[in-house]
């Protein structure tokens, strides 16, 4: 009978040890899943910022598919940022943490902005140069 409560009691532990262990290293795999996911997300970023140097030629296919990349870009950083500044509340200082998330997202988006400010200035600028030359062209 002693035996049958022993057995029982290192089953419950056991049980317990297997469970504790399981969150471990679920929560790593999730860690290293958001750190892959950051790493890829962040060479995104710079070759997106690559692809389109400063005061870079632009046409109109290029300038709105710059745009459109540059909107699924910031999509992605704001989800991304959140999920990590959720991910620090588990650890020990916080503020570090999210302090460090709400940099990285700035600079993320400092490159992601300037590439879609160029592409959209472009874009505006032949919006407004092709009614004077329809209106050269009506004088005529």
């Amino acid at each position: 009978m002693i035996d049958m409560k022993l057995s029982f009691s290192m089953m419950k532990v056991s049980s317990a040890l297997v469970v504790i262990i399981s969150f471990f290293i679920l929560e790593t795999a999730v860690a290293e899943t958001l750190a892959e996911r950051t790493s890829k997300l962040s060479a995104q970023v710079l070759a997106y910022d690559q692809e389109h140097p400063v005061n870079s030629t632009w046409s109109s296919v290029r300038a709105d598919s710059a745009i459109i990349a540059g909107e699924r870009l910031q999509a992605t950083i704001q989800s991304l940022s959140a999920e990590s500044e959720n991910a620090c509340y588990d650890r020990f200082l916080v503020n570090a943490c999210i302090g460090d998330v709400r940099l990285q997202r700035r600079k993320w988006q400092d490159l992601v902005r300037r590439v879609t400010t160029e592409a959209k200035a472009f874009v505006r600028q032949q919006r407004g140069a092709r009614p004077a030359i329809e209106a050269g062209d009506q004088t005529k």
